[in-house]
């Protein structure tokens, strides 16, 4: 075959787009120190705005030196006490972070003040339950309150939401808060009756003594915020929780229904205006010139400059996106984006897997093992880019004046977008004011402060509120995307079944540019004799963390390969797992609890064939399922039930746990069945749901979610089973119909 030149220009542009780096999802430290555990906290006594009463605040950051002495919690499981120093005055807080406040008001009403953003998780129904079982309070006498990541009110867990790390921060220091503001009712109702605390006890927000009767928190509000924070909390007993651990109804549960919830789209301030952005179609390109048509029956304000395009403002946003629909604009492209496409990144990822890897997971001698394995199996996979596709797309509205710069928006990352506030106006970020409404669905993509930025430049021009709501082809075509991959997994098992070998190797669009196995290394097997390693170029495609970021891709990877394993081997899927999680009992059982669930060995519907897949998030979350699956004559696929079962440690409100399994379910399989984000000519493709579509109800499963009773520390749920829905029915399509989907979407195999 002559040798083609072409080729080579093509090979040598993506190269040069390796070290292209993409501006990244900014302000984020490396997962590591994102997962940091909170181990310096104090519970202080405070005071805040608008509130009255009783106010204790719990500190937590693992990084923080101005925290309150600095000492190390001490807890027993014995007797439930944590020490923890303490402050006894609001000018000691100066300068500290308090992640979590509770305040008991003169008229009882208990209100929580958390930072965490409400996007769909639940987290105000679990941190509302939490300190009313440690404080003692009826229920219904719990509201909350939001509060931007910003100082004050951080946690230490990176200044946003996300990683399924919200209860982890925030469950600990919401206990100890409630417990402290508990005991300090006690001793100011002690104080007024002249008896020891210890002969007091309480219920349902009421303090009483067998021979002085009653008093209610509210009554001794006052009193106890005078009183010093205690330096010892006495935690509930887990065996005597009444409301953690229930199905309550969510809290917020009447505004959704409603429509009362505000997001960033509901935003309206006085004086403000609309703005429709139009931003480059090519990766890196830029305007080079634009003409405004006529249209009839329009009137737009301005048409603003903007990073990578330009937005049009008017005093509607139909007005506004009407008039942007009818823009000529003339785009500066890079050359090298001309040969950007998914066809050449794939032929660049496979040629790359014969690349040494630049991370690497090393343990024991694996090629030694292998060459004395009884068993061999190689497999190679692929995953496409994928785009987040939040039900809200990205919204904000901004107003700068001559004194400072304010913010409204459904974002995941508020610090992240007062620094471009700052950036972008010149204020000090103390001089810009976020208002983080509840967030629409983020997924990741809300981590992004693109969109504040272009908000905060078109306001500061404009001189007025303005509000920007991004299209759903703006939204599809200029996201930060999930990256693609491919990857090569080779194992050995012994003449036994047990898994002594495991070298995986993946290459991939990188948020870390040079590569990364992050997911592709959690393998929950435990084999002795393992390399793993990665490489990877940015190719200035803008890439950005996606839901279950890791685990989504590369478990589809890790689990199809472990049934074509069990196929090499002659072992039935689900007991080579079972063998080779021996040493892992928290997911040896999350996996026995959902083959039990499904009744492995009998689908239900005719010619139905189950398939499973693991899925374990370090020591936090471990995630078992099983798909039902049936394929026709003509391939078409029917789904008939998933079954999920989780063990992610205490439970606080376990509906809310089957709603997040579920979600990540539909979510899951909406990316395996068709999700597909495809560029030609550095352009992404799709522009609305009829190229990128979604699961839809007609051919969604039943999922049934089996929680797994543990007193292990709370792990997340919101992100990771998102990872494993995918692989239980690819793996459940090849028992069904004989077709191995090793490459996604499921849809690319003439399956329907």
């Amino acid at each position: 075959m002559s040798h083609d030149p072409r080729h080579d220009r093509r090979h040598q542009s993506l190269e040069d787009l390796k070290t292209r780096v993409f501006p990244p999802l900014r302000g984020l430290d490396t997962i590591e120190n994102l997962a940091d555990e909170i181990t310096r906290r104090a519970v202080v006594r405070g005071f805040l705005v608008g509130f009255g009463g009783l106010t204790v605040g719990c500190t937590g950051s693992s990084n923080d030196t101005g925290t309150t002495g600095g000492i190390t919690e001490t807890a027993t499981a014995d007797t439930g006490e944590e020490d923890c120093d303490t402050g006894d005055s609001t000018t000691e807080l100066e300068g500290h972070n308090i992640g979590v406040w509770v305040n008991i008001a003169t008229d009882g009403t208990v209100t929580i003040v958390t930072s965490k953003a409400e996007m769909g998780q639940g987290i105000a129904t679990a941190a509302c339950q939490l300190v009313a079982e440690e404080l003692e309070v009826d229920w219904g006498s719990v509201t909350y309150r939001f509060e931007p990541e910003l100082e004050p009110y951080t946690t230490g867990r990176g200044g946003g939401t996300w990683g399924s790390l919200s209860l982890m921060a925030i469950y600990d220091p919401l206990r100890e808060a409630g417990a402290a503001a508990r005991q300090m009712i006690v001793s100011a109702a002690a104080a007024r009756w002249g008896v020891d605390a210890s002969e007091c006890s309480t219920l349902a927000g009421v303090v009483s003594h067998p021979d002085h009767g009653e008093l209610s928190y509210a009554e001794l509000a006052e009193e106890a915020a005078e009183i010093p924070a205690p330096n010892t909390v006495q935690l509930k007993d887990p065996a005597d929780h009444t409301i953690v651990g229930q199905p309550l109804e969510r809290v917020d549960i009447r505004d959704h229904v409603t429509g009362t919830q505000i997001y960033g789209t509901d935003v309206v301030v006085p004086d403000m205006v609309y703005a429709a952005v139009r931003q480059s179609p090519v990766f890196g390109s830029e305007v080079a010139n634009f003409s405004s048509l006529s249209v009839d029956g329009t009137d737009a304000m301005a048409i603003v400059p903007i990073l990578n395009g330009v937005a049009v403002v008017a005093e509607s946003l139909w007005i506004a996106q009407t008039v942007a629909d009818a823009l000529a604009i003339e785009w500066t492209t890079d050359p090298v984006m001309d040969v950007l496409t998914s066809a050449s990144l794939s032929e660049t990822f496979w040629a790359d897997l014969n690349v040494p890897g630049s991370f690497g997971n090393d343990k024991g001698n694996p090629d030694m093992a292998m060459a004395g394995a009884a068993v061999t199996h190689e497999g190679d996979y692929e995953v496409p880019l994928l785009a987040h596709t939040t039900m809200e797309p990205p919204a904000a509205t901004a107003h700068v004046a001559r004194e400072g710069c304010e913010i409204w928006i459904s974002t995941q990352y508020p610090s992240g977008v007062q620094s471009a506030a700052s950036q972008v106006t010149g204020f000090d970020k103390s001089q810009c004011t976020i208002h983080n409404t509840a967030v629409g669905g983020g997924f990741g993509r809300k981590a992004e402060t693109d969109y504040a930025t272009q908000t905060v430049m078109i306001a500061a021009a404009i001189g007025r509120p303005v509000k920007v709501i991004w299209s759903r082809g703006e939204d599809i075509q200029h996201d930060y995307y999930r990256p693609p991959a491919v990857g090569r997994i080779t194992a050995g098992l012994n003449a036994d079944g047990d898994l002594i070998a495991w070298i995986g190797k993946t290459t991939a669009a990188s948020l870390w540019g040079s590569g990364s196995t992050w997911g592709f290394d959690e393998v929950p097997y435990g084999c002795s004799n393992e390399n793993i390693g990665a490489t990877g170029g940015d190719f200035g495609i803008p890439l950005g963390f996606f839901r279950s970021p890791g685990f989504c891709k590369y478990n589809f990877m890790i689990e199809s390969f472990m049934d074509e394993l069990a196929e090499q081997a002659d072992i039935e899927p689900s007991q080579l797992r079972l063998q080779n999680l021996a040493h892992n009992p928290r997911m040896l059982a999350a996996l026995e609890a959902v083959l039990e669930a499904a009744d492995w060995d009998n689908p239900t519907n005719d010619g139905a064939a189950h398939g499973c897949s693991v899925l374990q998030v370090g020591t936090e979350t471990f995630i078992a399922q099983v798909a039902e699956v049936s394929v026709d004559a003509d391939n078409a696929i029917t789904l008939h039930k998933v079954w999920v079962a989780v063990d992610c440690g205490t439970i606080v409100n376990p509906d809310i746990v089957k709603s997040q399994m579920e979600g990540c379910v539909i979510y899951s399989l909406s990316t395996g069945l068709y999700g597909e984000i495809t560029i030609e000519g550095g352009k992404v493709e799709q522009s609305n749901f009829d190229g990128y579509p979604l699961l839809r109800m007609a051919a969604a499963p039943d999922v049934e979610v089996v929680i797994i009773d543990s007193q292990e520390n709370p792990g997340g749920v919101a992100e990771y089973a998102v990872g494993g829905a995918v692989p239980a029915v690819t793996n459940a399509i090849y028992k069904a119909c004989g077709i191995r989907v090793r490459t996604l979407p499921i849809d690319k195999h003439g399956l329907s």
